[in-house]
C-alpha cells in the first residue's frame, strides 16, 4: 500500500510538472517506471531525456525476472554474481560473431565499435575468449541491441536497420558508432525509451 500511495504522488507531481531530481537520480527513474509497472499514467512531458538517460532501467530487457540475460549475444545467468563472473572470466567469441550477425554489419564496424584490432581479434579467435573489457562492450552493445529490438515490436531486422542508420536524436551519428563509449550508450538508450513512448522521433 505504501508503495502504491508514493507512486500516485509521484503521478500528481509529475501533472503538476514541478521540478523533479537531476538525472542522476536513480530514485526518480526507478518509480517513474515502477508507475507505468503498477498501471499508474505517465504523462508524456516527464518522458524527457533528463528522466530517461540512465541505461540502467528496471525494465530492461536484461532483466526478466531472478534471470539474467541478453538474447542477442546468447547469454544468460541465474544470477547478477554469475553475470559478472562470466564477464570477467571473457565471453565466447562466437558473441561476437553472433552480435555482428544480428546487427548486419561487418567484422570492421564491429571491431571498432569493441575497441579491438585486427591482430587482436585474431588472437582471441584462436584462444575461443574474449577479454573482460572487450566482454563487457559486447555485453552492453548487446544489451541495446535487444532494447531496440523490443522497442521495434521484436523485429531484430528492423532493430538492425536503425542500428545502422543516422539518428535525428543522435546529432546524425548512428547508434552503432554511439555505443563505443559508455555515455554514448546512454544517450541511444534514452533515445530507445523516447521513442517507446512516442516523445521523440529516432
Amino acid at each position: 500500500m505504501l508503495s502504491l500511495a508514493i507512486l500516485k504522488l509521484l503521478e500528481i507531481l509529475a501533472d503538476l510538472q514541478l521540478t523533479m531530481a537531476p538525472v542522476s537520480n536513480q530514485f526518480w527513474h526507478y518509480h517513474l517506471y515502477n508507475m507505468q509497472k503498477a498501471g499508474f499514467r505517465v504523462p508524456a512531458k516527464v518522458l524527457t531525456r533528463d528522466h530517461l538517460a540512465s541505461i540502467y532501467m528496471p525494465n530492461d530487457p536484461l532483466f526478466w525476472g531472478d534471470q539474467m540475460q541478453i538474447s542477442s549475444i546468447n547469454v544468460s545467468s541465474d544470477d547478477l554474481m554469475g553475470f559478472i563472473s562470466q564477464i570477467k572470466t571473457g565471453l565466447p567469441i562466437s558473441t561476437f560473431d553472433r552480435l555482428k550477425d544480428k546487427l548486419g554489419v561487418s567484422e570492421r564496424l564491429l571491431m571498432a565499435a569493441v575497441d579491438i584490432s585486427k591482430r587482436t581479434l585474431r588472437r582471441r579467435k584462436n584462444d575461443g575468449r574474449l577479454s573482460s573489457a572487450e566482454s563487457e562492450k559486447v555485453v552492453r552493445i548487446g544489451k541495446i541491441f535487444d532494447k531496440a529490438a523490443q522497442v521495434f515490436g521484436n523485429d531484430e531486422s528492423l532493430a538492425a536497420k536503425w542500428f545502422r542508420e543516422p539518428a535525428r536524436g543522435l546529432a546524425g551519428k548512428t547508434p552503432l558508432e554511439m555505443v563505443e563509449t559508455e555515455i554514448g550508450a546512454q544517450e541511444v538508450y534514452a533515445l530507445l525509451v523516447r521513442i517507446e513512448h512516442g516523445v521523440f522521433p529516432g
